[in-house]
């Protein structure tokens, strides 16, 4: 899912991506990833000191709210930093 995330940001990088974020999703399946203001998204296990925001949620629900079936609003999903950054990704975000 975060391949295909990246691809979506890379095809079409909103102009507000503008600093870094990283997402974590806890439990089985679940690990750390950094999405740049280039778009890509990738591993990053020990965590990026340089993000401008942390999304966190359970790898359980990430399925329903990248794909927009569940709303992120409604889930456990956390959000540490720049509040507005990390909205603007996930109100974006809709894997397919």
């Amino acid at each position: 899912m975060f391949a295909v995330l990246a691809n979506q940001l890379r095809a079409a990088r909103p102009a507000w991506l503008d600093r870094p974020i990283a997402i974590s999703l806890s439990g089985p399946g679940g690990g750390r990833w950094r999405v740049g203001v280039d778009g890509g998204v990738a591993a990053d296990p020990v965590g990026a000191g340089d993000t401008a925001a942390h999304i966190a949620g359970t790898a359980q629900e990430f399925p329903g709210w990248a794909t927009t079936r569940t709303p992120w609003r409604e889930g456990n999903v956390r959000i540490e930093g720049d509040a507005a950054l990390a909205g603007a990704l996930l109100d974006s975000m809709n894997v397919v």
